[in-house]
């Protein structure tokens, strides 16, 4: 998409506080998200990537509708469970002044067809999500975010430059 690793966003950063060290969550873990997405040079919002396809497959290449119902509802359920394990990490706790903190993560479904599905079969899915502040996103809608998100580095760029050109314009003048 054109964005700048380290400028744009971090990958797999360890989470720190004011005074430099590794936030810990209260589960023991050391908070690490897939991805720090800067979306301006104050605003940050996490991007998780960690869902399991495995009931998505078993559901793809079940033998028989039983199976079929039963892998389905799995994949349903690991989704749901992976929506609230985000939502009680609570990321934008962490994300200290000045940056201004989004109340909400991304959690990126790799699978179009696997998010579709599972949507399919618990159409209220999103909201539930949307309502714990994690937004689901596939590809498609996180390949929008993500050019949305490098048009406004490209706008704020071209600000930049024109203050610049202002500027020495006065020195000029």
């Amino acid at each position: 998409q054109g964005l700048t690793r380290g400028v744009h966003y971090d990958l797999q950063p360890y989470l720190r506080d004011a005074n430099g060290e590794v936030i810990i969550s209260d589960e023991g873990a050391k908070m690490r998200p897939d991805v720090i997405l800067h979306l301006d040079q104050n605003s940050d919002v996490i991007i998780d990537a960690k869902v399991s396809m495995t009931a998505f497959m078993d559901y793809v290449n079940a033998k028989n509708e039983d199976d079929r119902e039963h892998y389905l509802k799995a994949h349903v359920d690991s989704i749901n469970k992976h929506v609230k394990e985000l939502s009680t990490k609570n990321y934008s706790s962490y994300i200290k002044a000045p940056k201004v903190k989004m109340y909400y993560v991304i959690m990126f479904v790799p699978h179009t067809g696997a998010l579709w599905t599972a949507l399919n079969a618990q159409p209220d899915l999103w909201r539930k999500a949307m309502e714990k502040n994690v937004y689901i996103a596939d590809e498609q809608s996180l390949f929008a975010a993500l050019t949305i998100v490098n048009l406004t580095w490209r706008q704020i760029v071209q600000a930049q430059n024109h203050e610049k050109v202002f500027e020495l314009a006065n020195e000029m003048l």
